[in-house]
């Protein structure tokens, strides 16, 4: 009589191991290709991977909950935290006024505690247009710029797929306090996305090709060449990250860093400029 169970459990391991031979196999761009596909895992399969104990936290109960932004408390490896990260299955992730206050009051909260941030960055940029303009988009966003380099609790930052123009710093990117930035293999690091930035660069010259299947092949041709600019190991190369990291150690890195930044001073509440911040 055969064990189902056992021959189950057998038949996932060869697969797991055959998933690891492959993708050790494969190359830098391989990789990058694989991170960057449509059907990859997203923000909420990374937390359940990263987190036990997840706890969300919403915004403000008399503003709005914006769901581009995920935070809430958790726990690495037993170690208590806060943590934020874009969500691309709403809004693709952007960085809006709602989003920009929920991630100022999750900061308030978790400098008031001492709990350290941990983020998960997957933004697109800020929202544009007329209306978020008159919801104070800049005030939102230079606040919330504010409020990270006010917070005395240590931050780690982990790219996992796209960071673009000022929103990669505003997610504690570059430029920013954080104790640990990291970046995965495939993650997008530039100014802008590269399917956006070619039309805007070189929009003009697209339009003088009459031929259209001419001028999607010369499209997509300068979007990967702007794509290679994105790879993370240019941004490695200018010490703008500290490391790039495989996606299966994410988890024992921050655990690591954060066990060395448990025994750094604890500034007294008084101290903590955050915990008395207004958030609305």
């Amino acid at each position: 009589e055969m064990d189902v169970a056992d021959e189950a459990k057998a038949l996932d391991k060869k697969a797991a191991d055959m998933l690891t031979d492959l993708y050790k196999s494969l190359t830098p761009w391989r990789k990058c290709q694989v991170a960057r596909h449509p059907d990859r895992p997203h923000c909420r399969d990374y937390i359940n991977a990263m987190f036990s104990e997840y706890t969300p936290l919403a915004g403000d109960r008399n503003f709005a909950d914006d769901h581009a932004v995920m935070g809430g408390l958790a726990r690495i490896d037993g170690w208590p935290v806060g943590f934020i990260a874009n969500n691309p299955m709403f809004k693709a992730g952007v960085l809006d006024p709602e989003a920009c206050q929920k991630i100022v009051r999750l900061c308030t909260v978790c400098d008031s505690f001492n709990l350290p941030i941990v983020w998960l960055v997957d933004v697109p940029g800020f929202m544009v247009g007329k209306q978020v303009e008159h919801d104070r988009m800049l005030h939102w966003g230079m606040r919330m710029m504010q409020a990270l380099q006010l917070a005395s609790t240590p931050t780690l930052t982990v790219c996992i797929r796209k960071a673009f123009g000022l929103a990669w710093q505003a997610m504690n990117g570059a430029g920013m306090v954080s104790n640990g930035l990291y970046a995965w293999p495939g993650a997008e690091i530039g100014f802008m996305d590269p399917e956006v930035g070619v039309n805007v660069a070189y929009g003009s010259k697209l339009d003088r090709i009459d031929d259209p299947e001419a001028r999607e092949a010369e499209r997509l041709a300068l979007v990967a060449e702007v794509s290679n600019a994105t790879s993370p190991y240019e941004a490695a190369g200018t010490m703008r990250i500290d490391e790039i990291i495989e996606p299966a150690d994410t988890r024992r890195i921050l655990a690591n860093d954060l066990a060395m930044l448990a025994n750094r001073p604890v500034p007294p509440p008084e101290a903590r400029i955050l915990a008395s911040w207004p958030t609305s």
